[in-house]
Formats: structure tokens, sequence, C-alpha cells
């Protein structure tokens, strides 16, 4: 029998063509998975949401019972009444958590692969700038929309089953939605420009240096012109109150704390605009690094 018929069979798949981002996204997470800062980070998140969880369970256990000797003293507690402004509080505390969480996770993603040289290895395989792209964004915004919105629809879930009413399920629907619109404004903003900054600079530490200045220079700049200019609507431009102001909304809260007059729209349409330009920078510079491969 000739040689070569006893030879390991050829290959006969192909490149993936589709999804090809899920290796990059993978890949992050993995590395993820086993820092222990990371998990202590994502601990923290989970004991606010134990919290929350024994907060749903007293009020809808405890203090809808009637006969419960508890029952009038946890109606006049306003910490154990559930509204939309329970759920606006969870969200609003770990987008904090979430910010450090991101800022530890992200900062390093991109400038650290240039130090190692792995822009070399990703783009040698059938892998595009774009496939790049999307998996480190993804990677990143799975982590900071599991801490906000994933755990609040558990909590509104938890609320729905234990509280079963038309009424119920109504108020649980418009919470879900101002869960995920809210999150979502929150977190593609400093997902893109994590990523921005780590591709700016050399080192993990100067990306969250450069990170958290710009966020005081923008909240700073903004300050500055409301009070100079006595005109409170210029609070918009800080990144912080526009995302805020875009989650008050969406939760209709009956006591915002954001003083602007402005329609909620213009935010929302402020935080787009800011994560456009930072998607298309970040593009530009992922571009480049595939070229220069």
């Amino acid at each position: 029998m000739p040689v070569f018929e006893q030879t390991y069979r050829s290959f006969e798949g192909g490149p993936p063509l589709r999804w090809r981002w899920r290796f990059v996204a993978a890949q992050e997470l993995r590395v993820l998975a086993v820092s222990r800062v990371f998990k202590f980070l994502v601990f923290l998140g989970g004991l606010h949401y134990l919290f929350r969880v024994l907060q749903i369970v007293a009020y809808d256990i405890v203090a809808q019972d009637p006969n419960n000797p508890l029952a009038p003293l946890l109606r006049q507690a306003d910490m154990f009444y559930i509204s939309g402004q329970t759920f606006y509080d969870f969200i609003n505390f770990q987008l904090s958590l979430m910010f450090v969480t991101l800022l530890y996770a992200g900062s390093g993603m991109i400038c650290n692969d240039i130090r190692n040289n792995l822009p070399e290895i990703y783009f040698s395989k059938p892998l595009r700038w774009y496939d790049y792209l999307l998996g480190k964004f993804l990677a990143l915004f799975l982590v900071g929309f599991f801490l906000t919105a994933v755990m609040a629809l558990l909590l509104i879930l938890q609320h729905a089953l234990m509280s079963p009413s038309w009424k119920v399920v109504g108020d649980c629907l418009n919470w879900a939605g101002g869960s995920l619109g809210y999150a979502a404004a929150a977190v593609v903003p400093a997902s893109l420009f994590i990523l921005l900054c780590s591709s700016l600079v050399n080192g993990q530490n100067y990306a969250a240096i450069t990170v958290i200045m710009a966020l005081i220079a923008n909240t700073a700049l903004a300050a500055m012109f409301a009070e100079t200019l006595r005109y409170q609507n210029w609070f918009l431009f800080s990144l912080p109150v526009a995302v805020g102001h875009v989650g008050e909304k969406l939760f209709r809260l009956a006591r915002p704390q954001i003083a602007l007059t402005v329609p909620w729209t213009w935010s929302l349409l402020y935080v787009a605009v800011f994560s456009l330009l930072c998607l298309l920078w970040l593009a530009f510079r992922i571009r480049k690094m595939e070229v220069a491969t």
C-alpha cells in the first residue's frame, strides 16, 4: 500500500464564516473568570443583589400579610416599599460597581494585546478587524449588563412571582423596560470609551487613569458652564448626568433628582452621539492595527 494513503486524512472543513467574534469574546471572558479581583467585584454586586432579594421578600410576604405583627412596621418603612424607585436605585448603585469592574476588565484589553504582539496572531487567522472589535466590546458589555440589567430583571421577576396580580405584572413590564434601557444607556458608552482609551495608550494603568481623568473633566466642564452661564441644562453635557436623566424618565420617577428642563430624548441623543464617536474612533484604531500586521 502506498505510504501517502496511510497518512492523516486532509482537513475537509473550512474557516468559520459566521460568529468569528465569539472566539475573541470567549477568550476575554475566560481570562476574567480566573481573576480574583474580578471575582471579588462581582461578589460585591451579588451582595447588593441579595440585600434587594431580602427586601422584596420582606415586602411581598411580611408587609402584605395583615396577620403578621411586623406588617405595620414594614409598611411605614420607605426602604422596604417596592416601586420603580426601588429598581432605579438598585441599578444606580450598581453603576458605580459596574464602572469599576469594566475599568479593571477593559482598560488592558487592547493595550495588553498590542504589548504582547497578539494582533499579529489574531489577524493571521480568518479574523477581521470588526470581529476583533465586536468580540472585545461584547465581552465587556456582557459583564456590565450582567451587573445591572440582568440582576434587576431577576429582582423584578421575583417580585412578579411573589405578588401575582395584573397590576403588578403591568408595573413589572414597565420596570423591566426601564432596567434594560437604563443599563444599556450606561454600559454601551462606558464599554466603548474604556476600549478606546485602551487602544490609545501603552499600558493598562495609563488607560484607567485616562478614563477617570476624562470623566472628571467632562463633569467639571459641564458644572463650570452651568454655574457661569446660570443655566442648569448645561449639566446635560456631563455623561453621568445625561445617563441618570434617561434612567429617571424610563422609570417614570415621581420625584426625579436631576433638575434638567430639556426633554430626556436630548440626553439620550447625547449618549448615542458620544457612543457613536467612540465607536468610529475605536474602529479606526483597530483597522489601523489590522493593516499594520
